[in-house]
């Protein structure tokens, strides 16, 4: 009888310390591009409120969007929900995960919709932005919404994950 290739599983397991190295290192690599922030920069000047959006990657070395929202007149904060099983609690009862994200939109004069911050931000972002188009306090804010606490928990894990690779794939060298 001759060779059998290896089935799935044996490959998977004969090669985990790889996987798990490059895995590792993927999430460092994504956990680079996430850190920068999100900023929305406002300005009321002769009656119109005019924002700018950019949405910074690499450390914030990266403009990955930059959007002129011009002639604001009203805000809005939207909220969507998803719910998920998670599965079986007792007797035939189900508990369910509900996730709820907000947004804030910027609508124009021209009637465009415009999504721009998102998550903790938005309820703070949408108060100053109010102000601003009520002609009320200063001219000029600056919201920015950082991503460093997901890049922190991305990179966090990532290096958990590649250490752990890194010391299996040597100590599979030695054997």
């Amino acid at each position: 009888m001759a060779d059998q290739p290896p089935t799935l599983p044996e490959y998977l397991m004969d090669h985990a310390p790889q996987i798990f190295t490059l895995l590792g290192a993927s999430m460092l690599l994504l956990a680079a591009y996430i850190q920068g922030a999100d900023r929305l920069a406002c300005s009321r000047a002769a009656g119109r409120v005019d924002c700018d959006l950019r949405l910074d990657r690499w450390f914030g070395l990266i403009t990955e969007e930059h959007r002129r929202i011009d002639d604001v007149v009203s805000t809005e904060i939207r909220t969507s929900s998803t719910s998920r099983n998670v599965g079986p609690v007792s007797n035939n009862s189900t508990d369910d995960l509900v996730t709820v994200n907000s947004s804030l939109f910027l609508l124009t004069r021209k009637g465009e919709e415009v999504p721009t911050l998102g998550g903790e931000v938005t309820s703070d972002a949408h108060t100053q932005v109010d102000v601003l188009l009520k002609g009320a306090g200063d001219p000029k804010i600056a919201i920015v919404d950082p991503m460093w606490r997901v890049a922190s928990a991305c990179a966090g894990l990532g290096f958990v994950i590649f250490l752990f690779g890194a010391f299996a794939w040597r100590a599979a060298i030695r054997t």
